[in-house]
Formats: C-alpha cells, sequence, structure tokens
C-alpha cells in the first residue's frame, strides 16, 4: 500500500500584517476658519468662543462652504432653535441662537469679502428678535454674547474696552470725554456735570484687563501716551487719531444691538 503523501494548503491570496486605520482627514472647512480667526487677531479666549459656535455648524452638517445656500442656513437655524445641547439637554436660547448665527453670518460676509464665495447665504436669514423679558435681566452667556459681538468689530481692542467701560453704568456720553489721567489702573474719574467733584468708578478686572490691553497695543503701535491724550480714539478717515465722537458710541450700540438683540439699556444695567 503506497503511502498517501502530506497535503500541503498554498493559500490564494497571503496573509497581510495588521495596518492601523486611516486617521480622519482633517475637515477642510476648519482652514478656512483658522484663516478667519487669524485674519481679525482675537484674544485666546474670543478664539475659544468662536470655534464653539462654529462646532454646532461643522457637527450638524458636512456640506462645503461654497455650498451653503439661504436655504440651509434657515434649517441650521431652525434646528438650533429645536434640539436639545448640553448635559441637562436645554434648548439653546434666542440670545444663544442669535449669537451662533451672528458668527457664522460675520465668518460668511469675510469669506465673501475675500472672494471665497459669490454669494453670502446669511444675508437673507433674519435672526431671531428677543423677546422683552430675556432683555431685562442678562445671564452670563448673554453677557458673553455682547463680548463676542463686539469682538468681531472693525477695532475689536477699543471697542471691546469701551463696551467694558459701559458696563460699569456710565452713560453713553461720558467715556468720550475721558483722558488717560483718568485712569488710575483701578478706576476711572467721571467729571459729573452736576458737580465740581469727580465720581471713582471701580472697574472689575475683566475690564481692566481689557482697558490694559487697548492701551498697551497704543503704545506698542508707536504712541506716546500722554495724561491728556484722549483715553478712547477715533479710527475715521476724517478723525484718525483725536478723541471718539458720541456718534461713534451709538454707532457701536447699534451693531450690539442688531447681532445680539440686546438693548443696550439692558446691557448697562445687567451687567454692574
Amino acid at each position: 500500500m503506497k503511502n498517501i503523501p502530506e497535503v500541503v494548503i498554498i493559500p490564494l491570496f497571503q496573509e497581510s500584517t495588521p495596518q492601523m486605520a486611516p486617521t480622519a482627514c482633517t475637515d477642510l472647512r476648519i482652514i478656512r476658519i483658522n484663516e478667519y480667526l487669524n485674519a481679525h487677531d482675537l484674544a485666546p479666549l474670543t478664539q475659544k468662543a468662536y470655534r464653539h459656535d462654529f462646532n454646532y455648524f461643522l457637527k450638524w452638517t458636512s456640506t462645503a462652504w461654497g455650498d451653503v445656500d439661504a436655504d440651509k442656513i434657515t434649517e441650521f437655524q431652525k434646528y438650533l432653535m429645536l434640539h436639545k445641547f448640553g448635559a441637562k439637554q436645554k434648548v439653546l436660547s434666542d440670545a444663544s441662537v442669535r449669537r451662533v448665527l451672528g458668527t457664522i453670518s460675520n465668518f460668511f460676509g469675510w469669506m465673501y469679502k475675500s472672494g471665497y464665495i459669490a454669494k453670502n447665504p446669511t444675508m437673507e436669514v433674519e435672526l431671531p428678535l428677543l423677546p422683552t423679558s430675556e432683555t431685562q435681566k442678562l445671564s452670563d452667556e448673554s453677557f458673553k454674547d455682547i463680548l463676542n459681538a463686539v469682538a468681531s468689530s472693525n477695532h475689536p481692542k477699543r471697542n471691546l474696552a469701551l463696551i467694558a467701560v459701559l458696563c460699569h453704568r456710565l452713560r453713553p456720553g461720558e467715556p468720550i470725554n475721558l483722558d488717560v489721567k483718568d485712569y488710575d489702573g483701578r478706576r476711572l474719574h467721571i467729571s459729573s456735570c452736576k458737580h465740581v467733584s469727580k465720581e471713582y468708578v471701580n472697574l472689575d478686572d475683566w475690564a481692566k484687563q481689557l482697558l490694559d490691553d487697548y492701551l498697551n497695543w497704543r503704545q506698542s503701535n508707536g504712541e506716546a501716551l500722554q495724561p491728556n491724550s484722549p483715553l478712547f480714539l477715533s479710527h475715521s478717515n476724517r478723525n484718525a487719531g483725536e478723541r471718539i465722537s458720541y456718534d461713534t458710541v451709538r454707532k457701536l450700540v447699534d451693531k450690539i444691538r442688531k447681532k445680539t438683540g440686546i438693548h443696550f439699556r439692558a446691557l448697562q444695567f445687567g451687567a454692574s
């Protein structure tokens, strides 16, 4: 009897060594967001707040920036107003929805001006109005919304410092008369029309930081601050380098209201 040869199994495919799964590709939309944030020279905390707002949109859709239209923005607004977020599963407030949409709107406006998109899809979408009850008492979240709106303005360092001062119950016309000598690093000396003496207004730490940042920025740009130098300077073509005007304050306040839906009196009395 013949011996049966041992059977040798020859695999048709060679077994390959295990390989790591490819890492997820970087979302190309984030590259444009980074460019936008860098172009505006925002403070680290402000950048963090902006990225938080962008994440709502990035997690909701994978649509490329150039493919976003007005209908998409409207759907996103409905999503923000109805979807529950956070550990406590709460629907975002109208103020928060306005903040997120305001961030997205500013971003698309910048991309349009930069030539990255042919049309700004947010121009046709109206932000939700805030009910009166919400504007009477500001939450910390709403106050952050206001600072974020100011940070996206044309002159963020000055405007943040200006709003910080106004939040300490100053009347809109009072900061325009302040000089550098009226700030001692802790307090503002406000001249009163009704009294010969000056009123001392103590600034909170966050406000002092914003005002110091603004003054340091002016010095870093070559300005030699003098005691009688205006505390807040104009950046208009006609009055650049001169004292800020009441009209500038009023326009800034109007922009805040349009972006956040919060009237300035609510800001003035709610953030003291």
